[in-house]
């Protein structure tokens, strides 16, 4: 295609010899080659293959060049590329028209000379090339547009419902201070400080998310999994422990991955403090990370014995239209966390599912190259 290696060209003529003189042409000027001598069969090359330009003749016995035109036009796969009619006709304006309504882009009249046709190829390639680059750059535009939506739609619900619940706190602590006994004190405290730290796991994600979306390329290396699982443990066991769950960690030491650490403890942050969100009082999570007993590939489950959900919901349990969704004991979330670990999951080549069952709970699955592959994939990245 253009812009990765020599530009493709198809030039369609019944004739071989009108054939073999514009193809030897542009070979020398570095196009690559390939010829079809009917309708039909230029339709069948072009959707095998879609070439970058297309060079049609216009009278051909069965189905002419603007029948040709107007079948490959009307393919989605097809109806970008150029076509440029080229005939011996001389029907001026009213062949031109003809042409240009067929999904033509230029008319060419024979006899030319061969630097015309280049001329008019280099022309139309650069046009195909410019096309695409702005094509490209308006995606761009509508992801960035898209991402200052979402951002300014959790900024302006999910941070502002604890902020209002801090001033409406702390107004209360300041109006009432000396009328409040020492149990309604500690009550009001450690609301605050709950508020306080959902608050703060928000903001870590918010900030995540923004560093993931701007963020094209894993940093990858090899690293073992149990000093980050016991790392997540120490980091999740008071919220865990607040609503009398067993955070149970398993993590062998033999279990080495390659990927990018910060990403990796991202989800697994992620993943674990989802769980307990959704894990009613005294209910167990469990972390584990083990070799695949069949493709002998590292992976890691957390599981819990929480809510679970429907088909439907599972079924869309990564998408990008962020809700929120309320924890088992009231806690207030931005539907960031998932959408965070998908996206890192997926720059740093690793595979993540989930399994649930309503009432039973459920289970996501990390899913990370295979060890045996590591050299490899080094030398792939360096």
């Amino acid at each position: 295609m253009v812009g990765s290696q020599e530009p493709s060209i198809l030039i369609v003529d019944d004739s071989p010899d009108n054939i073999k003189i514009i193809g030897t042409f542009l070979q020398k000027e570095g196009y690559s080659i390939r010829a079809a001598m009917s309708g039909p069969a230029a339709i069948e090359s072009a959707s095998m293959t879609p070439p970058d330009l297309i060079l049609m003749d216009v009278s051909m016995p069965g189905m002419n060049g603007y029948e040709t035109c107007r079948t490959l036009s009307a393919l989605d796969t097809l109806a970008q590329i150029p076509i440029l009619f080229i005939t011996a006709e001389k029907k001026g304006m009213e062949a031109m028209l003809e042409g240009f309504k067929a999904g033509g882009v230029d008319y060419i009249e024979k006899p030319v000379e061969s630097a015309i046709i280049a001329a008019r190829v280099r022309l139309h390639l650069s046009l195909l090339q410019a096309r695409k680059r702005l094509e490209e750059r308006n995606r761009e535009l509508e992801e960035i547009d898209e991402w200052k939506t979402r951002l300014l739609s959790i900024l302006g619900h999910d941070l502002r419902n604890p902020i209002s619940g801090f001033r409406g706190l702390t107004e209360i602590l300041v109006q009432d201070l000396d009328g409040l006994d020492h149990a309604s004190l500690r009550e009001y405290i450690v609301v605050l400080h709950r508020a306080a730290e959902n608050t703060e796991a928000l903001l870590e994600n918010i900030l995540t998310w923004a560093s993931v979306s701007k963020r094209n390329e894993a940093s990858l290396t090899s690293f073992a999994l149990h000093p980050l699982l016991a790392e997540v443990d120490e980091q999740l066991h008071e919220m865990a422990t607040a609503k009398d769950i067993r955070l149970d960690v398993s993590h062998p030491s033999e279990v080495l991955v390659y990927a990018d650490i910060d990403m990796t403890r991202t989800m697994l942050r992620n993943l674990v403090s989802n769980a307990i969100k959704f894990t009613p009082l005294g209910g167990t999570v469990r972390l584990e990370s083990r070799l695949n007993p069949k493709t002998m590939a590292p992976e890691i489950e957390v599981s819990d014995t929480g809510l679970g959900m429907p088909p439907e919901k599972l079924s869309r349990l990564f998408a990008k239209d962020l809700k929120s969704t309320w924890g088992t004991a009231g806690e207030k979330g931005s539907g960031l966390g998932l959408l965070i670990c998908h996206e890192l999951a997926e720059q740093q080549g690793c595979s993540l599912w989930a399994e649930s069952v309503v009432g039973q709970g459920s289970r996501f699955h990390m899913q990370f190259q295979h060890y045996s592959n590591l050299g490899k994939a080094k030398r792939q990245t360096s």
